[in-house]
């Protein structure tokens, strides 16, 4: 029970990680009117596996079709910060019925 609380506590952290530099990197990205996604600058920036920064050259540059999937589905519809949340509700409610079953908490 304790391997999965502890892993449980890594993907939770790694995902409130990778929401922190996912956000600030997003705002990098421009949305054309026909739905096409754009970096602002080249080269091109990533958000997967690592979120990462485009360079500083002005020119626009593609995304990546799993980085317009990130954008569109978790970042521009802030499902990652309803995410975030869930896995430190889970995590807490997890170590509470922990605690609880030891006798650690009456």
């Amino acid at each position: 029970m304790s391997i999965f609380l502890a892993s449980s506590f890594y993907l939770t952290g790694f995902l409130i990680i990778f929401t922190s530099l996912a956000y600030p990197v997003s705002i990098h990205i421009l949305t054309e009117n026909g739905g096409r996604l754009w970096w602002q600058t080249s080269p091109a920036g990533s958000l997967f596996p690592f979120p990462e920064n485009p360079g500083k050259l002005q020119a626009l540059s593609h995304l990546s079709a799993i980085d317009s999937t990130i954008y569109l589905w978790l970042i521009k519809t802030n499902v990652l910060y309803v995410l975030d949340g869930t896995a430190i509700f889970a995590d807490s409610l997890l170590l509470w019925l922990i605690l609880r079953s030891r006798g650690w908490l009456n």
